[in-house]
């Protein structure tokens, strides 16, 4: 058996910064037919400092958008901006195309398959079984606090990680392990020095994959 590469789930799995982007936008704009009364651009201005500085897994998002735009709290406005956001998160969850054939590759190679996230577990379950992901990876490790849990748990000498979060890769390369950093979603622009490999779409993971496992 050859190593484990172990596939981070958002922008990796999923393009879960565009999903994000589109589900926030579309829940502001029903917060606004619902009676929110400011103009698009305040609102999600507002919602992203809310999230830029509370976290993505805070659960008041709106309330806490309402509240620093100065308006009553209304339930029909926070409602109208949840249901909204998550019909679009359902309806706009899908995997990345071509990565199910990446993983099944890497299977038929000889490698170990695994899947790891950072954040709350339940949530990450709940994408990893809409995508239809759940049942093709020998390895599970969701729910994690850090990357380190991830490499206390597993050899980071037989491990290779593929993530599109360049923190990630860094822990990873402090622990050992070998990276390959999918260059896509939020963090696509920001320089790091610490992958192994930089791949531009799905399909070069194969072989990036291919090429650190053979000291190449």
């Amino acid at each position: 058996m050859r190593e484990t590469v172990v596939f981070d789930l958002d922008d990796v799995l999923f393009d879960a910064t565009f999903l994000k982007r589109v589900a926030r936008e579309r829940a502001v704009l029903s917060m606004i037919d619902a009676g929110l009364p400011v103009d698009f651009e305040t609102a999600i201005k507002t919602l992203s400092s809310v999230i830029e500085e509370k976290g993505e897994d805070y659960g008041k998002h709106f309330d806490e958008m309402l509240e620093r735009l100065g308006i009553k709290w209304d339930p029909r406005i926070i409602a109208a901006g949840v249901v909204a956001y998550h019909n679009t998160k359902f309806s706009l969850l899908e995997p990345n195309p071509g990565i199910f054939k990446v993983i099944l590759s890497l299977r038929d190679e000889g490698f170990r398959v695994g899947v790891a996230s950072i954040g709350p577990a339940v949530k990450d379950w709940e994408k990893l079984i809409r995508l239809n992901l759940h049942h093709i990876f020998h390895v599970y490790k969701i729910g994690l606090s850090s990357w380190t849990e991830l490499f206390r748990e597993m050899d980071p000498s037989a491990t290779i990680l593929v993530s599109a979060d360049p923190n990630g890769i860094a822990e990873a390369a402090r622990a050992g392990a070998r990276t390959v950093r999918l260059l896509k979603g939020r963090f696509s622009h920001v320089k790091s020095k610490d992958a192994d490999r930089e791949v531009k779409d799905i399909w070069g993971i194969l072989n990036a994959v291919k090429s650190l496992s053979e000291g190449l």
